[in-house]
């Protein structure tokens, strides 16, 4: 049995206010005895797919990087696991809407990059312009050990309209499937 932390909360346009409320969270996740936390899709900045800013650009970030060398001081402190979402740079001019699993030592244990990126009109109506962001992902399907006794996958929101997607994670010896989303 493994106790799992599920964090997810509003966004703001202030990524240090969004950094707080991870760790705030992550912390409160840690205390209640969580072995691994999952944050939300996105989780430094607002959902801001809704439109086609280029100033959005400037707020993807490397891997490793502050997000992940922060969170994985967390996780290796803690001896817990963290999944967390980001807006990747990958290179210039290569962006991704990007998974990162944390291990227990606080080191990158690996990524998995969206794979079906929307460009729909959302349940409310407004548009979604992922694919004006984020490049199609190319790191397969991963599946992680953890010292819990469970291996688990990631996608990331839209990939779950896809049965293909949790099935080759399954397919990878998955038996959870974490599935960060900004939407319900």
């Amino acid at each position: 049995m493994v106790k799992v932390g599920l964090v997810q909360f509003n966004g703001d346009v202030d990524r240090a206010k969004n950094v707080e409320k991870m760790v705030r969270y992550t912390e409160e996740s840690i205390a209640n005895g969580a072995q691994i936390i999952c944050h939300h899709e996105l989780a430094t900045s607002p959902y801001f797919c809704i439109e086609q800013n280029t100033s959005h650009f400037a707020t993807a970030e490397s891997i490793p990087g502050p997000t992940t060398e922060l969170l994985g001081d967390i996780a290796g402190k803690s001896g817990v696991v963290i999944i967390t979402s980001l807006f990747e740079k990958a290179m210039e001019g290569e962006f991704y809407n990007t998974a990162v699993a944390l291990g227990t030592d606080g080191k990158v244990m690996g990524t998995y990059r969206k794979t079906h990126i929307p460009l729909i009109q959302g349940s409310n109506g407004e548009n979604i312009y992922e694919k004006f962001y984020f490049r199609p992902g190319n790191l397969g399907f991963p599946v992680f050990d953890t010292p819990f006794d469970v291996k688990f996958g990631m996608i990331v929101c839209f990939d779950r309209h896809f049965a293909e997607s949790g099935r080759m994670v399954a397919l990878g010896g998955a038996e959870v499937l974490f599935v960060p989303a900004a939407s319900a």
